[in-house]
């Protein structure tokens, strides 16, 4: 549906990736919430309600791919306690 074309309303788009990056998450299947979640970007509400969850699914679908996340996180300096 969101792939088609489909004419959907910010709103409605909005609402469908939240619950499909959702669903997504929690069967495991990062990539595929990840590259959802990123091809649709552009066009959902951040200002809305789904706001939050839409970051936090993106962080979560991040954090699975090992890659990614060790270039977006520098080391932290001294965490060893020295």
């Amino acid at each position: 549906m969101l792939e088609t074309g489909a004419s959907l309303t910010k709103a409605e788009r909005t609402y469908l990736t939240t619950a499909l990056a959702t669903a997504y998450v929690g069967l495991a299947q990062l990539p595929q919430a990840r590259d959802l979640l990123v091809a649709q970007w552009k066009e959902l509400d951040h200002g809305g309600e789904f706001a939050l969850p839409l970051t936090e699914l993106l962080s979560l679908a991040t954090a699975g791919d090992k890659p990614t996340l060790a270039r977006s996180r520098a080391p932290d300096k001294g965490a060893d306690g020295s």
